[in-house]
C-alpha cells in the first residue's frame, strides 16, 4: 500500500512538471568542449534515427558560437620568391 501511494504521488508531482515545460522550449546549457564531447559520445549510442538529427543540431549551434578566423591580410601572405 505504501509502494501504490508513493507511486501516486510521484507521478503527480511529474506530472505538474511535465505540463510547465513543453518538449520543444530552447534550454540553454554552459558547459566546457570537453562535456559537450562526452555528452556526444553518449549520444552516439542512441539508435542513429534518434543521435544524427541531435548531433546535427549541436554541431551548428557549436560552428555558429564559434569565432570565424580572419582571412589572411595581404601584409600576412608569403612572398613569392624573387625571379633572377
Amino acid at each position: 500500500m505504501l509502494k501504490l501511494a508513493l507511486a501516486a504521488t510521484l507521478s503527480l508531482a511529474s506530472a505538474g512538471a511535465a505540463f510547465a515545460q513543453a518538449p520543444t522550449d530552447h534550454v540553454k546549457l554552459d558547459v566546457t568542449r570537453a562535456d559537450l564531447q562526452t555528452i556526444g559520445q553518449g549520444i552516439m549510442k542512441l539508435p542513429y534515427e534518434t543521435a544524427a538529427p541531435l548531433l546535427l543540431e549541436l554541431q551548428n549551434q557549436l560552428q555558429a558560437q564559434t569565432p570565424k578566423a580572419a582571412a589572411p591580410t595581404a601584409a600576412a601572405k608569403p612572398e613569392a620568391p624573387a625571379k633572377k
